[in-house]
């Protein structure tokens, strides 16, 4: 349920319980590189380009600006408005395609909406 209402408000509190697989209320390079290999081998599998790990997890800090770096806290990962996202990144292989393709999402649907 919570996956499927990412954008609720209880919905960070419950995935951040998840994603702290250190289970010390942050959200570390560990735990970043721990589920998004799982998205990296679904993607490999189905023949999609894989991308650079440390890449990934770059965007995913910059996108949060945690308040201590290299730690990722479930206040950061409110405050940053963009915890839904995140979550779909390491989590889910569609979600990750998603934000991968945003732009080409966009430009296509532009052309899709034109008179």
């Amino acid at each position: 349920l919570a996956l499927e209402n990412r954008k609720s408000p209880q919905a960070p509190q419950y995935l951040f319980k998840i994603l702290d697989c250190e289970g010390e209320g942050t959200i570390t390079m560990f735990s970043l590189n721990f589920y998004f290999r799982a998205v990296q081998e679904e993607l490999s599998r189905h023949g999609q380009d894989v991308v650079d790990m440390k890449d990934l997890i770059n965007e995913v800090f910059d996108m949060v600006k945690p308040e201590k770096e290299g730690r990722i806290t479930l206040k950061d990962l409110i405050r940053c408005s963009q915890g839904d996202i995140i979550v779909s990144i390491l989590i889910d292989v569609n979600g990750f395609w998603m934000y991968e393709n945003r732009e080409a999402l966009v430009a296509a649907e532009n052309i899709n909406n034109r008179p």
